[in-house]
């Protein structure tokens, strides 16, 4: 989505800290105008996915706050790095994971449907995907808090609205949001995303009575 590339260039822009980092889709994921803007903090390493995470773990770790944004069918190249130069080192990462699930036309190497599994799999990993770009928005917030190690953000290609009309949100670390409350006896919906969001409402407009919850976090799980 392009407003997410939005949202990136407003985190450059609010924090000196922050470093971009991309393998190669610069295009693809709408960072042009932070690489015109920031070009001195912005990295793009190529077809190297395993080198965007080994890079991102030394920044973190000497001062530096990395954003990493790479396709989720590209992020299994880097799974070693993310774990042991990042993850294993509580490094302080924001992971925006693009194309996440079904992407359609972009084509059969390009669906985004193993990330979830690997990176809940892995300690120190924060793993989140928003249900609209006010949640994407202050999900990547969070991420840019220091002490969360990697933050993952896993993202469709499309998220609707635009940024003008997107409300500012605030969200507790960790935490689901219920749509509507869980009752005992009655059955509930754990939907996650932007498709979720949509399962949910056509739910509440055909009456459901029931629970409706957004998980939010994926890893770490709402106790």
């Amino acid at each position: 989505s392009h407003l997410m590339g939005e949202m990136v260039h407003g985190a450059m822009a609010e924090h000196p800290e922050c470093l971009l980092i991309c393998p190669a889709m610069i295009k693809g994921s709408h960072l042009e105008d932070s690489f015109a803007d920031y070009p001195k903090r912005c990295f793009d390493v190529g077809i190297s996915e395993e080198h965007a995470l080994t890079l991102s773990g030394a920044l973190s770790i000497n001062g530096f706050h990395p954003i990493v944004s790479i396709y989720s069918t590209f992020l299994q190249r880097a799974y070693d790095e993310l774990l042991h130069d990042c993850a294993r080192l509580g490094a302080d990462v924001s992971l925006l994971i693009d194309r996440a699930g079904l992407v359609g036309g972009d084509g059969s190497t390009h669906m985004g449907i193993y990330d979830e599994a690997f990176l809940k799999s892995i300690p120190h990993v924060t793993l989140t995907m928003p249900s609209t770009l006010a949640e994407a928005k202050a999900l990547l917030a969070i991420s840019l808090e220091k002490g969360h190690g990697v933050f993952a953000i896993r993202y469709p290609h499309q998220l609707l609205n635009t940024l003008e009309s997107v409300p500012e949100l605030r969200l507790p670390y960790g935490k689901w949001r219920f749509l509507s409350p869980v009752e005992k006896g009655k059955p509930s919906i754990i939907a996650v995303g932007p498709e979720g969001l949509s399962l949910m409402q056509r739910l509440q407009s055909a009456g459901f009575q029931g629970g409706l919850i957004n998980p939010l976090f994926l890893n770490p799980l709402d106790e």
